[in-house]
């Protein structure tokens, strides 16, 4: 159990961080993509914002290049490490996220 936890703590240490500038970015691009629309329906409107709006809620659900649910989630929260520990120690496989780091594929290695 500790082998797990201490584990869990260095894939945490070592990938959380990248995964957060990672979320930021997703976040932010969102933002700027979601600008960019929502000026592309203000002019199609003629500059009427309630009319916009509706608009674009109309066109969520039909969305491609606008994505947050699976862009903006953190894979490498502490839980996750803990999971992601026991799946490398029981040898059961990497489940569905791995490390993205050198870092951490370096310390996957190591461990294993």
């Amino acid at each position: 159990m500790f082998l797990i936890v201490a584990g869990a703590g260095c894939f945490y240490g070592i990938e959380h961080p990248t995964e957060v500038i990672r979320i930021t970015k997703a976040r932010a691009d969102y933002t700027k993509d979601k600008k960019m629309v929502m000026n592309l329906l203000l002019n199609a409107t003629g500059h009427d914002q309630a009319m916009a709006n509706d608009l674009y809620s109309s066109l969520q659900p039909h969305k491609l290049g606008l994505q947050t649910s699976a862009n903006d989630t953190d894979n490498w929260t502490f839980i996750n490490a803990i999971i992601f520990s026991f799946t490398i120690v029981t040898t059961i496989g990497y489940g569905t996220f791995t490390p993205s780091t050198s870092g951490g594929q370096v310390f996957l290695v190591i461990c294993t």
